[in-house]
């Protein structure tokens, strides 16, 4: 009979504990890219552990996911990618894996996105009958759509971890006003700038940041993919439009040799400066503890300098 009572103390014990831990169990939530890595760090902090599928150091443009990653994938209760323009193989993936796919976060549902040719763009719901191709799908360089996402992973995490909700909440808050103080040293920085045109040697990224603060912006570039090339034409227009702004400065990327920038400088006598997009980090920068909003500060230094502006 004592035995009995010490049985049943004991499951008692690994009860409580294994409730305890249910209690104390982080979030687990897997993103695609740098800025969501960020940003669901910033609302989740200690509460959830955050897992980005693009290594450090490898252009999201080109990555394809491989079994292994399809099994984090499987081991996430949340998922947040940024849609279909980015991530095209992300509902392929979430399909297959069926009532073992984890809740999903679309950053783009919702968000106007850019056409590549200038048009207005459309309204992203899921799949379109368009390419994805065709739509620029940098939208964490418009920092009002980054408050949005903000305020998403908070629901998102608030309905997966209700008993933290006021902390995802509050957090949140914090970030979104940071962000929001980002968005205005933009405008006041870039409202006083000579050249308004952002001269970018890189792929087709900067579109959202240029139209948020009435910039102009150009790439050789017609595409997204780290394949892809620009033509002789497209490379012949930047050149020119560098003499014709009077540039001092061609912008290059991240994580990318700048090879084609450095034809541009060749040509035209301009300096090389470097304009992050935060698609992803290099494994030092990750190392280092880079954020998203520091990356962005960063760069308006140097869009300061390449424009010519005076606050």
């Amino acid at each position: 009979m004592k035995r009995k009572a010490v049985v049943i103390l004991l499951i008692l014990i690994a009860a409580a504990g294994c409730k305890k831990n249910t209690q104390t169990e982080k979030v687990k939530v897997t993103v695609t890219i740098f800025p969501l890595l960020d940003f669901v760090r910033e609302v989740g902090r200690d509460r959830v552990n955050v897992d980005m599928l693009v290594p450090p150091g490898v252009q999201p443009h080109s990555f394809e996911p491989r079994p292994a990653d399809i099994v984090r994938l499987g081991e996430s209760r949340l998922f947040v990618f940024i849609g279909e323009a980015m991530e095209p193989w992300a509902e392929d993936i979430l399909k297959s894996m069926g009532k073992d796919a984890p809740a999903t976060l679309n950053a783009s549902d919702g968000v106007k996105l850019i056409n590549r040719s200038g048009d207005d763009g459309h309204v992203h719901k899921g799949r379109s009958n368009n390419s994805p191709a065709h739509y620029d799908p940098h939208i964490w360089l418009d920092f009002s759509i980054d408050r949005a996402i903000v305020r998403r992973i908070a629901d998102m995490l608030s309905e997966s971890d209700p008993s933290n909700e006021t902390f995802y909440r509050e957090n949140a808050r914090i970030y979104i006003e940071r962000l929001e103080r980002l968005d205005e040293s933009f405008k006041k920085a870039l409202s006083t700038c000579r050249n308004r045109t952002i001269l970018h040697g890189g792929h087709f990224a900067f579109r959202y940041l240029a139209e948020r603060y009435n910039l102009s912006y150009m790439s050789p570039y017609r595409g997204f993919s780290s394949e892809a090339e620009p033509s002789p034409g497209d490379l012949a227009a930047i050149i020119d439009r560098v003499r014709e702004t009077g540039a001092e400065y061609i912008f290059y990327e991240e994580l990318l040799e700048p090879k084609l920038a450095r034809i541009i400088a060749s040509e035209t006598s301009v300096k090389l400066l470097k304009l992050h997009a935060a698609h992803n980090v290099s494994p030092e920068e990750m190392k280092a503890g880079v954020s998203f909003i520091g990356l962005m500060q960063e760069n308006l230094s140097v869009l300061k300098k390449a424009l010519g502006c005076n606050e």
